[in-house]
């Protein structure tokens, strides 16, 4: 992750300056391609149902202009079983992705969405990486890491061009 670390810490600030609606696209834009990009695919159905639907969710939000999407206790019960199950690499941080994605009281705010961007990260990097510990030499040579930040900051610096338009 020190990659990541390194290429979007500068940019936090900027997660902030989105407007709520815009985050949530945001989030949403992120989660979906981290999970049409997992190689393999996510096989658990709980675990691809909880994603897709949390996604609907989100998608739904935006159409009815709603920038939150609340979580229930059907929902975190969901997510615990998920959590507590998953065994394929990544996954636990997709969905942890959606869990911040989720709110109990109010709009993502920009922390949140830096963290959803660090979560599907982490998602691929445990995918390429599914052993000990790598360096960041190790990032830097992994084209689905360079991939995955490249269209993070693509997402973030087109969400910034349009302001939530």
């Amino acid at each position: 992750m020190e990659l990541w670390d390194d290429l979007m810490r500068p940019l936090k600030p900027d997660f902030d300056r989105l407007n709520p609606a815009s985050r949530l696209k945001s989030a949403a834009t992120v989660i979906k391609w981290t999970l049409e990009h997992f190689s393999p695919p996510v096989r658990e159905d709980e675990t691809r149902d909880l994603i897709t639907g949390s996604l609907a969710s989100f998608e739904s939000a935006l159409q009815q202009g709603v920038n939150a999407v609340h979580r229930t206790s059907e929902l975190d019960e969901r997510i615990e079983l998920v959590l507590d199950g998953s065994a394929e690499p990544g996954t636990s941080n997709l969905v942890m992705a959606c869990v911040q994605t989720h709110s109990h009281d109010s709009e993502l705010k920009g922390k949140r969405l830096f963290n959803v961007f660090g979560s599907c990260y982490n998602a691929v990097l445990e995918q390429e990486f599914p052993g000990p510990l790598i360096d960041i030499e190790d990032e830097v040579a992994n084209p689905r890491c360079r991939e995955t930040i490249a269209f993070q900051q693509d997402v973030l610096q087109q969400s910034l061009w349009h302001k939530g338009r």
